[in-house]
């Protein structure tokens, strides 16, 4: 992992590096990632970002002979590629920022159903999964959220997520993987030098039926609604 930055102003930041990984049996990846941020005053700043990141496939996707789900050993690494901005208002009691995102993964790894007639590992094909490299998928979003701090020992903190996601199959998939698109966070903290404590909460979006996957039996799997989800840290 190689990492460098070089300020040619005092409100320009440029940012340029890579990171080389080699698993076992896969070729070397070269991964690079780079960004700019440009102070635009005293209170905001701007930063544009680029980075890819990959992910090999695991000893089960590679390797597994369990009754009928077959691994492949030459499976290639799952990639994504991920361009960013973000802008930030920030003063001594109080900042914000919106940032936006757009990501591609490509190789993705998943299971198929074989249905025509062969032999694997000496065992008929027609009815297996198999493990393959197929596709991509696009995502999309943003991010606004700030914090402010209303006392001496107490902050106030609140963000909100809106993010969607599609497949490059024709026509294209939406919510092929169960995310909902909308999501909130807001919470309060209390900090002390020796004692902290936090109160936070966090509501998803409903989720509609998930692409590719009906609901047969509605009683028992009914559609997923919204819900909160509650944390206290202490």
């Amino acid at each position: 992992y190689v990492n460098a930055a070089w300020s040619p102003w005092y409100r320009l930041k440029l940012i340029m590096g890579f990171h080389a990984n080699k698993a076992p049996d896969l070729d070397l990846d070269v991964v690079p990632r780079a960004g700019v941020v440009v102070g635009l005053g005293e209170r905001l700043t701007w930063k544009l970002l680029y980075g890819e990141a990959f992910r090999s496939p695991d000893v089960f996707e590679r390797f597994s002979k369990i009754n009928v789900i077959f691994g492949d050993s030459l499976l290639k690494p799952e990639r994504i590629t991920t361009p960013d901005t973000q802008i930030v208002y920030a003063r001594r009691y109080l900042s914000c920022a919106l940032s936006l995102f757009y990501s591609e993964q490509r190789n993705l790894i998943n299971r198929k159903n074989v249905r025509d007639t062969g032999i694997v590992h000496g065992i008929p094909t027609e009815g297996i999964q198999i493990f393959h490299n197929e596709g991509a998928l696009d995502s999309r979003g943003g991010t606004l959220e700030g914090n402010a701090q209303v006392a001496r020992y107490l902050s106030m903190t609140a963000s909100l997520t809106y993010q969607e996601m599609e497949t490059r199959d024709t026509p294209p998939v939406a919510d092929l993987f169960g995310v909902p698109n909308l999501f909130a966070k807001y919470g309060i903290s209390y900090a002390q030098p020796r004692f902290s404590m936090g109160l936070f909460l966090s509501r998803f979006d409903y989720l509609d039926e998930v692409a590719g996957y009906p609901v047969r039996h509605p009683v028992a799997h009914p559609p997923a609604e919204s819900f909160n989800y509650a944390t206290l840290d202490v």
